[in-house]
């Protein structure tokens, strides 16, 4: 049975979802009645649910089918990423796949075939086809999607007939997109038609079923798949007997899946940072540029309060002051001026360069270098440690790295506070990178050896005499690549060890709480953490195992 820490937890992130349901209420009213009536049709298809099942066996059920319906929540990058995890594990046996896509209008059909030639760049391409009118959600997941397409020479048919917002056409633009399906069925004989679409529109009696009768009236029958994603009913459910942490894939009948990677307070939160930053009540882009920053910088500074709030009222932490940071990014660098002189700037400047989060105490500032939730919960961790006395250290040295790792670890456990969906590669992943048996950069391969090469000196608190500590000393940008690899590790395995009930919260509230009076007072807290996690570091299943 669950325990206390996975009961408060549970308190925590149902108060989370109700104050998002209420200010998404605030901004957009009522359900029109089209939209409502579509959208109980969904979600009926939550009733329940058949068994736990794994992502091996959802990709061998794909890679038997005809035609793969998989629901696409337009503002959650998990939800686009969830296509190219399936399509990298199908492609290489089923080469011959059509990507069928609701994010680009069928009349544009020709300039969606001119970008995936490469003759436009991005900007060309969005300018073209009117993103930010019939479309305007992030750009960025969806290229990734259309890239991975591209490099394999996918061929990418356009589904849409109408922009996104109107809300009175549902069912006629199913009926169009149901066309192209059949069209591209017909027109590619034993390809795999991989479909991404709006969540809503998957349901069996939705897109899928116009589908069939299409078919069916040309005379051809297929065999089908729906693949929806992040159930919020079946969230709950499983959550009442502790098995939201372990469900990854249901299987929810014959040929239909709901893969569980992201909690529903994450894909609400996704949908009013995009609304905020788009900066109107419609979802179109603010009036002018300057709104727009303004909008983001606000929604970043709203996201990391709500993030400080749910850590420190998990952890029972006091509750003064708990808002007293300043949000920076990439965009605003103007902090580093302020502190010109001083030993930290140069480490800083890495870390920007390595595309990682920061909170600098002295100014009581976290930067994140894009919108990011979990980057937004690690620092802050890193903000509620310093208000606990810990300092995160710039400076070089053996020392100040333990204390790295341990503000890394601090900062991917409060991650999965927030969500506790998140992953990272654990150590069986960066051995079989740093061994070239997995996918990685060159960077992300020396990074690998070097968590290998280091982790010894970690678990045993060794001093900068050592030649591990002498390597990482040696290398500013590789040292705060491996600290963060290092700490994710340690911080996921303390995550699981709380939930479990193996590991108390009031042992990790003083982790956070405890000052640290000496430079030594790293090495202890180092050895402490290792201590409480060394038995869950080793047994932490493949990020790639999973969705």
């Amino acid at each position: 049975m669950p325990g206390h820490a996975h009961q408060h937890l549970l308190e925590i992130q149902r108060g989370t979802l109700r104050g998002l349901k209420r200010e998404i209420r605030r901004h957009l009213g009522h359900l029109p009645a089209p939209l409502r009536h579509y959208y109980n049709e969904y979600k009926s298809e939550f009733r329940h649910f058949r068994r736990l099942a794994t992502k091996v066996e959802l990709i061998e059920a794909v890679k038997e089918t005809d035609i793969v319906f998989v629901g696409d929540y337009h503002t959650l990058k998990q939800a686009q990423k969830t296509n190219i995890k399936l399509l990298r594990d199908i492609v290489p046996e089923r080469p011959n796949v059509v990507l069928g896509i609701e994010m680009v209008l069928a009349s544009q059909q020709a300039k969606l075939d001119a970008y995936m030639r490469g003759e436009a760049d991005d900007a060309e391409f969005l300018r073209e086809i009117d993103w930010a009118g019939t479309w305007g959600f992030p750009w960025e997941p969806y290229r990734a999607l259309l890239a991975f397409a591209r490099l394999h020479g996918l061929r990418v048919v356009a589904l849409n007939s109408g922009a996104y917002d109107d809300l009175h056409r549902l069912g006629a633009r199913d009926r169009f997109a149901a066309r192209r399906i059949a069209d591209a069925a017909l027109a590619n004989p034993g390809a795999l038609i991989f479909v991404v679409f709006g969540d809503l529109h998957v349901a069996r009696r939705h897109l899928p079923q116009l589908v069939d009768e299409e078919l069916e009236r040309r005379g051809r029958t297929v065999r089908r798949i729906i693949v929806y994603q992040n159930s919020e009913t079946l969230y709950w459910r499983l959550a009442e007997s502790g098995r939201e942490h372990d469900a990854d894939v249901l299987e929810m009948g014959d040929g239909v899946y709901c893969v569980m990677n992201t909690p529903p307070w994450i894909k609400l939160q996704s949908y009013l940072s995009w609304f905020e930053r788009a900066g109107g009540s419609n979802g179109f882009h603010a009036e002018d540029e300057d709104s727009a920053e303004e909008a983001e910088v606000d929604t970043y500074n709203d996201e990391v309060y709500a993030c400080i709030d749910q850590v420190a009222g998990f952890l029972d932490l006091a509750r003064d002051g708990l808002h007293d940071v300043s949000v920076s990014t990439l965009d605003d660098l103007e902090f580093l001026r302020r502190l010109k002189g001083e030993r930290s700037v140069a480490v800083l400047e890495n870390l920007i360069v390595e595309g990682q989060s920061f909170f600098v105490g002295k100014l009581g500032l976290i930067y994140l270098p894009a919108h990011d939730l979990g980057r937004a919960a690690e620092e802050a961790a890193a903000f509620l440690a310093a208000r606990g006395g810990l300092a995160f250290p710039f400076d070089q040295g053996f020392r100040s790295f333990l204390g790295r790792v341990v503000f890394r670890a601090l900062g991917f456990f409060a991650s999965r506070v927030v969500n506790h969906k998140r992953k990272c590669a654990q150590l069986t992943d960066l051995k079989a990178m740093a061994e070239g048996t997995a996918r990685g950069t060159r960077r992300e391969r020396a990074i690998a050896r070097a968590v290998l090469d280091a982790l010894p000196a970690v678990r045993r608190g060794e001093t900068e005499s050592e030649k591990e500590a002498r390597a990482i000393r040696r290398d500013t940008r590789l040292a705060l690549g491996v600290s963060r690899a290092i700490g994710l590790v340690l911080g996921d395995a303390l995550f699981r060890l709380v939930i479990d009930g193996e590991v108390s919260r009031t042992a990790v509230r003083e982790l956070f709480t405890t000052p640290a009076r000496r430079r030594a007072g790293f090495r202890e807290r180092a050895l402490e953490l290792w201590r409480l996690v060394r038995a869950a570091v080793a047994g932490a299943e493949s990020k790639d195992d999973v969705f």
